[in-house]
């Protein structure tokens, strides 16, 4: 259960409410659509990025606890992205792109 006074707010449980709210504000500069497959994840995830076709973005991935779980420099090259993520356990993760330009965070599934 959760615990709240005037000084103190416990919530136990999944984060889930706060990542909505992380998804529902993703954002970016200029219109940019992501698209990302295959949901849930075996080995690699694909981003195919339309309206931003060559940069570099910071990829972070976080478990329901809030703990960053893996974070490194990807390159889109076309358009297009893939993400090697075998060293991943298999679970439910937030991941976030970021960069100047994108601030885009999606759940993903891992197998």
């Amino acid at each position: 259960g959760s615990f709240s006074n005037e000084n103190v707010k416990i919530i136990q449980g999944f984060q889930q409410p706060f990542w909505a709210r992380l998804i529902s504000n993703s954002s970016s500069i200029i219109p940019i659509k992501i698209v990302h497959f295959p949901n849930p994840i075996t080995d690699n995830l694909n981003l195919n990025f339309y309206n931003y076709n060559v940069g570099e973005l910071v990829l972070s991935i976080y478990d329901y606890s809030g703990r960053i779980l893996m974070k490194r420099n990807i390159s889109v090259e076309s358009g297009n992205s893939i993400v090697n993520l075998t060293t991943l356990p298999s679970g439910s993760f937030l991941m976030g792109l970021k960069n100047d330009k994108i601030n885009y965070y999606i759940k993903i599934i891992k197998k």
